[in-house]
């Protein structure tokens, strides 16, 4: 054992799936040696996790012998998700702040204003999130919906009107499907609900884009309220 997993030399073949030819064979059947389906980590050379598929039997001498190591899972974690950084003083100026995230899996640091992306298994290209924000002078919600897709390293926004008195989960179910991104999106707001200036013209912005922090890349969401169209 060591701190990349269970080192091993075996022989691999690569047909459909990768196989890993081990030598042994069950109890009393020499009808071949056992064959167990690997994966290989992402950004890690020679280190497999098992894959999915059932076992199979395979004639000796087949393959190329080599000497690997054999992981529970994937030995970098940040490769399986993405920092999302929130940036929303300007919000946070008009009375704005994040009342609610969604998805629950997705560990939110309020203090931080950090997300952490994880990769969806039912749906592995893209992952997608959503903030809610709330403020004690406006009857308005808007919603950020952020999605990231990992093929590529992009990500993508999009500004909704309140939802009403729907889940944020069951918004994110519904728009994540339909709904068009892109790298920017503004929508127009309505005044405060006791503003003087009924006429006033605001406009609640959104980008995202790659930044380099402490080594690390991260999607910086940016969200910003601008008056009469500046």
């Amino acid at each position: 054992m060591t701190n990349k997993g269970l080192r091993i030399e075996v022989n691999l073949i690569q047909d459909d799936k990768l196989t890993a030819i081990l030598e042994c064979h069950y109890d009393n059947d020499f009808s071949g040696l056992i064959g167990v389906p690997l994966v290989q980590a992402v950004g890690v050379p020679s280190v497999y996790m098992r894959g999915r598929g059932d076992i199979t039997l395979h004639p000796p001498s087949q393959g190329q012998l080599e000497t690997i190591y054999i992981a529970k899972e994937n030995p970098v974690p940040w490769l399986r998700q993405k920092t999302c950084r929130l940036d929303s003083e300007s919000m946070s100026n008009y009375g704005f702040h994040v009342t609610e995230v969604a998805p629950k899996r997705f560990p939110w640091n309020s203090k931080g204003q950090t997300l952490k992306i994880l990769i969806d298994h039912d749906n592995p290209l893209n992952s997608k999130t959503t903030f809610k924000f709330g403020n004690s002078h406006w009857d308005f919600e808007p919603v950020v919906l952020f999605v990231w897709k990992s093929i590529g390293d992009k990500a993508f926004v999009k500004i909704l009107a309140s939802q009403g008195k729907g889940t944020l989960q069951h918004c994110l179910d519904k728009e994540g499907e339909k709904t068009q991104f892109d790298s920017r999106h503004s929508i127009p707001l309505p005044p405060p609900r006791n503003s003087k200036d009924q006429n006033a013209t605001l406009t609640m912005n959104a980008s995202v884009k790659k930044e380099i922090v402490f080594r690390r890349e991260i999607f910086v969401l940016k969200l910003w309220i601008s008056a009469d169209g500046v």
